[in-house]
């Protein structure tokens, strides 16, 4: 005598439209998914920026010296014209201001950035300094107002610096 044995598994047409969703899913998920990862890398090396700004700033102050952000494609000295985006240096300048000499010590190093463009407003072009009293200075002592730019797809976020050598955000503008 023969039982009815109980079907286990999925037919073939109930597999072909449990794939069918599931395709139309992630096709609908990944360019979301793709934006929220450029924004959040985007955020991230903004943020990395302005920390680095902030601790220059705070470094000048506590030092009661000149500290200096310079461009830096090695690492280990200013690179002027390299770019932002390839890396940049952080150093107490006691020398000559903006190159890095005998009592200088270099405080940080920056990797290049990753998937994002950074510029700078002409006063910024290679370094930015930072006075003893926290005032900013641009190339070769120039005014210490100006601006980044960071921009990934279609967004961009922009820093700004006063005299007075702040660092302020203003976020989600597009490029």
């Amino acid at each position: 005598m023969m039982t009815d044995s109980i079907n286990k598994g999925f037919t073939m047409l109930e597999l072909m439209i449990t794939l069918s969703i599931a395709a139309i899913l992630a096709a609908t998920a990944v360019p979301s998914f793709q934006s929220l990862m450029a924004q959040s890398q985007l955020t991230t090396q903004t943020n990395e920026l302005v920390a680095s700004l902030h601790y220059a700033r705070s470094e000048a102050v506590k030092r009661g010296m000149r500290v200096t952000v310079c461009t830096s494609s090695d690492g280990s000295a200013c690179t002027n014209g390299s770019g932002w985006q390839n890396g940049w240096i952080i150093f107490s300048d006691a020398g000559t201001a903006g190159e890095i000499d005998g009592g200088d010590e270099v405080l940080r190093v920056f990797p290049p950035l990753q998937g994002v463009a950074l510029t700078a407003s002409l006063n910024f072009s290679n370094s930015i300094s930072y006075l003893a009293s926290g005032r900013s200075r641009g190339n070769g002592n120039l005014l210490g107002n100006g601006s980044f730019m960071l921009c990934s797809q279609d967004k961009q976020n922009e820093i700004s610096i006063i005299t007075a050598g702040r660092p302020s955000l203003r976020k989600g503008q597009t490029c």
